[in-house]
């Protein structure tokens, strides 16, 4: 009996142990609005402005918001009056604007509590006291000024004695620092400056702040900056010009605008003056600024600094078409943009390259155009200039070679009319090209022919932007005939030096058995070599290879040890 009574005491016991499933419900906790009543602001004429704020809120919907006021009767009584705001409510500030408030007859202040009533409660701000201000201003709306400016603002300020303060009052803070103000003699306006420190698109309100009472709104401005006439109105194309003024920067809080012939531009400090006539064309621009209210246009215009006519010089006297000259281009991209997509440059109707280097000589490419003398045109967007002096044109024109007979690889003259420091190819019959670079109007080119005759077939000149021009030609000089009469002295060591007599040695092929040398000729011609070390002593015959011919000496060389 006493076993079944545990076993049920035990079945019992894990029973009542068993986890629950179901999770514990969590009240979810929600934070309350929070309020804060400030101190009214008087705006003269207009009544009083009653400020509240809303500094959080939740999910609850605000079905009404407005303030208590309370006017003291003295001996404990008072008035309260409920001034309820038709405008939706906001997070931040919350205003309403009331007429004839006045200084209660008890001489004590009114005390002011902004409200929020949701759908199950009603949510209080603290509470405020105020007195109103003795003085009535003609408040200014919505001005806009300029750094310094003097602001005038009229009204009844004969209870303002120097315990009064004016302060400036952004959106979000108000400054620390009070603005000097000056009162005239019959206490009927107030005068102040915009001070200094303010940026183009601050929006400023100006207050005049005493302990004893509530402020008094004087004015609302927004800022407006001033940019100063250009230091100088003569600029180059190339220049960077600067900016300067009051209240200016990149990073305003609303555009400012720079105005420059027909372009406007954000504000900086500076831009390439380039950058600022980019797809505008002449010499001489306005320029001014809009500082969102006004366009300002200052009385002088800016002037580009124009290169003369005679200051690009053409180098070369003539040039052939499509060839590539020396000119002196007087930093034409400091006046003129140069660049692909904003010039085009002619020479005779045609386009042409013009290159500006660093520390060297400008080229200019030309087109295939007709012979005669032209100018160098440039057309840009912004002006075009043309330059005084013209430029030759004449096809290339060879006319002679030097008379012959020549020496094998000697060199030649030919003449024409070849531009000084021009590179030309030239082509000897069998296919074989040479470049050379004219000097005082001829080549100077090696005989460089394995025949009794050096002929040129062809002569022609290239440049980076065209493809070569060739000229036909038929230029020949004979080659003096080769002669081999012997050698000297017929026998010594591989320091012996062996003299090879005879002509018309030079290019020619030495050969002495198996072997196949080259002579050296001196500057006199004369034509020598020395046996090299891998030839065995031995007597050997010289022959001489030379323009197909063969020349053979008599004389026998003994090579010794």
């Amino acid at each position: 009996m006493k076993r079944i009574i545990a076993i049920i005491a035990t079945i019992c016991l894990l029973i009542s142990c068993k986890k629950s499933t179901t999770e514990p419900q969590v009240e979810v906790i929600q934070r309350g609005i929070e309020l804060e009543t400030l101190i009214p602001e008087s705006l003269g004429s207009q009544g009083t402005k009653l400020l509240g704020r809303i500094l959080a809120l939740n999910s609850e919907k605000i079905t009404e918001h407005g303030f208590m006021l309370t006017t003291s009767k003295g001996l404990g009584a008072a008035d309260t009056t409920w001034l309820k705001i038709t405008d939706q409510a906001v997070a931040g500030n919350n205003s309403l604007l009331i007429k004839d408030l006045t200084i209660p007859t008890s001489g004590q202040a009114f005390r002011l509590q902004y409200y929020v009533q949701t759908k199950d409660k009603k949510y209080w701000a603290n509470t405020s006291e105020f007195v109103p201000t003795p003085i009535k201003v003609n408040a200014l709306e919505d001005s806009k000024v300029t750094l310094g400016q003097q602001l005038i603002v009229t009204g009844d300020f004969a209870k303002i004695d120097d315990t009064f303060r004016i302060y400036m009052r952004s959106k979000n803070s108000i400054a620390a620092d009070p603005v000097p103000f000056t009162l005239n003699t019959n206490k009927t306006s107030i005068s102040f400056a915009v001070p200094q420190n303010l940026k183009h698109g601050n929006e400023i309100d100006f207050v005049l702040v005493d302990n004893r009472y509530m402020s008094s709104f004087l004015a609302k401005v927004s800022v407006l900056g001033t940019l100063l006439p250009p230091e100088t109105y003569e600029y180059t194309y190339n220049d960077v010009i600067r900016f300067y003024g009051q209240g200016l920067s990149s990073n305003t809080d609303a555009p400012f605008q720079i105005i420059i012939g027909n372009k406007v531009l954000p504000y900086n400090v500076e831009y390439h003056l380039g950058d600022l006539l980019n797809g505008q064309r002449g010499k001489e621009f306005r320029i001014g600024y809009f500082n969102g209210a006004d366009t300002i246009i200052f009385p002088k215009k800016i002037k580009l600094n124009i290169p003369s006519e005679s200051a690009f010089q053409f180098y070369n006297t003539f040039a052939h078409p499509g060839s590539t000259l020396r000119v002196d281009a007087a930093n034409l991209d400091q006046y003129l943009p140069l660049s692909w997509d904003k010039s085009t440059i002619n020479l005779a109707g045609k386009t042409a390259q013009l290159q500006i280097l660093w520390g060297q000589d400008d080229n200019l490419t030309i087109g295939n155009v007709a012979e005669g003398s032209y100018p160098i045109e440039i057309f840009t967007d912004l002006y075009n200039y043309t330059s005084t002096q013209k430029l030759r044109v004449e096809k290339l024109k060879p006319s002679g070679i030097s008379a012959g007979p020549v020496e094998p690889m000697s060199l030649v003259k030919v003449f024409g009319n070849f531009m000084e420091g021009q590179r030309y190819t030239v082509v000897e019959k069998g296919g074989s090209g040479y470049d050379n670079i004219a000097r005082n109007g001829s080549l100077d080119v090696y005989a460089m022919s394995n025949t009794k005759e050096f002929e040129i077939v062809k002569i022609g000149y290239s440049s980076d932007w065209n493809p070569p021009t060739w000229v036909d030609t038929s230029l020949k000089v004979a080659i003096k005939a080769t002669t081999f009469t012997g050698i000297s002295p017929l026998s010594g060591n591989y320091n012996t030096k062996i003299d090879l007599h005879g002509q018309g040695l030079r290019g020619a092929t030495v050969h002495i058995g198996e072997s196949v040398l080259f002579p050296t000729i001196d500057d006199y011609g004369n034509a020598y070599l020395y046996m090299p070390m891998y030839i065995l002593p031995g007597k050997y015959k010289i022959s001489i290879f030379q323009n197909g011919e063969w020349f053979t000496s008599e004389q026998f060389f003994e090579l010794k040890y």
